[in-house]
């Protein structure tokens, strides 16, 4: 049912976007527009793109991902580098700990307290 629709739309976006016609005596690959190429790779994760259609639990977008790798750029940016390897896995514990939290609704004040201290 999904599939149908998604083939329809993507099939009307390929009437929308066509090639380009191809120059005589030019031998090089065709430029693309960059709606071809979304297109193309709509088409080549189809399966992917629909997968939050029939998993509820799946995100429909990768944001969460991107947004996890950018606290430590963020880090990188305002105070250089970690200084060491260690330094650097502690810095990526902590931030594992505190997004896992996040994205099991808990308030990370309330579990950043609860991991230094002891429960009974």
């Amino acid at each position: 049912m999904f599939e149908d629709q998604y083939e329809g739309i993507f099939m009307e976006g390929l009437k929308l976007n066509p090639l380009p016609p191809r120059v005589p005596g030019k031998r090089s690959k065709i430029k693309q527009s960059e709606p071809k190429n979304l297109l193309d790779q709509l088409k080549k994760y189809s399966g992917c793109v629909l997968v939050s259609m029939y998993d509820s639990r799946a995100p429909f977008e990768n944001n969460q991902a991107e947004w996890d790798v950018r606290m430590m750029k963020v880090k990188q940016k305002v105070s250089d580098t970690p200084r060491t390897m260690e330094g650097a896995k502690r810095f990526c514990a902590i931030r594992r700990y505190i997004s896992a939290a996040q994205k099991n609704g808990c308030r990370v004040l309330d579990v950043t307290q609860d991991a230094f201290t002891e429960k009974k």
